[in-house]
């Protein structure tokens, strides 16, 4: 990548940089213009997905988002790090919550740990897009084909 990504300044931790950047690397990535949302990191606009920083969905902030050009799905990525996630029962009922009501929202919420984002950002990274393009790849097999109507 060369020099700084605009809406990486959203990011809270390390590890959210650390994961940021490997989502930068990835394929033709076009890092956001200056008239962009703010929580725009960027887009892999061959697939029509924008990679968001921050950003609210359903009242709740996650790390990222992956959200299509055109769709109702979004994939929303948290980065799991022991001192914000599930040290204590509470802080796991909340992530759950979380996740539920996500998915509620057609949101679907990929967690990584610490750990795995340390080892391999970049492998997370590459998980995270194979699900939004798979999700995407499913609602276009919905809505490409319909059944003809006959009179």
């Amino acid at each position: 990548m060369r020099g700084p990504v605009k809406g990486m300044a959203r990011c809270q931790s390390p590890l959210e940089i650390k994961l940021g950047r490997a989502f930068a690397l990835i394929g033709v990535f076009e890092p956001r213009l200056d008239g962009d949302e703010y929580s725009i990191i960027g887009a892999w606009p061959f697939a029509g997905l924008v990679l968001h920083a921050q950003p609210q969905i359903c009242g709740i902030h996650p790390d990222f988002a992956l959200i299509p050009e055109s769709g109702s799905w979004r994939v929303a990525i948290e980065v799991d790090g022991h001192a914000y996630h599930e040290r204590t029962k509470e802080q796991a009922d909340r992530d759950r919550k979380r996740d539920r009501d996500m998915l509620r929202e057609d949101v679907v919420m990929l967690r990584f740990t610490g750990s795995e984002v340390w080892r391999g950002a970049d492998d997370c990274a590459r998980e995270a897009l194979s699900v939004a393009v798979g999700m995407m790849a499913k609602e276009y097999a919905r809505t490409a084909y319909r059944e003809p109507a006959y009179a």
